[in-house]
């Protein structure tokens, strides 16, 4: 029997799968332009606009640019500050919105 045909087979469904893989990394990819960038310590957080940011430990390189991965975000979170006065949280560009609070930034 001639088995040439069925190393064909392997030989193209091995391909298949290569293409496919590269496919899957490839829509993992979130690109991001340095300036969205702020690293604190260990960690990098990526501004994605308005008051959304992702936390993630590693930011990659290649021939399109800056890059991270979905696998490697550990969170999606929204910036907050502090009231002096009441000590409570407020997203940030927000004024502090508790009524028994002193605060001058109401």
């Amino acid at each position: 029997m001639n088995k040439l045909p069925f190393y064909i087979a392997v030989v193209l469904v091995l391909i298949g799968c290569f293409y496919f893989n590269r496919h899957l990394n490839a829509s993992e990819k979130v690109y991001v332009d340095e300036t969205d960038i702020e690293i604190v310590g260990n960690e990098m957080y990526i501004h994605h606009g308005g008051n959304i940011w992702s936390e993630t430990n590693a930011i990659y390189i290649d021939d399109y640019g800056l890059y991270y991965t979905n696998s490697k975000t550990s969170r999606q979170y929204v910036k907050r500050w502090q009231c002096p006065y009441c000590h409570m949280m407020w997203p940030m560009k927000s004024p502090c919105q508790n009524p028994d609070c002193p605060s001058k930034y109401r």
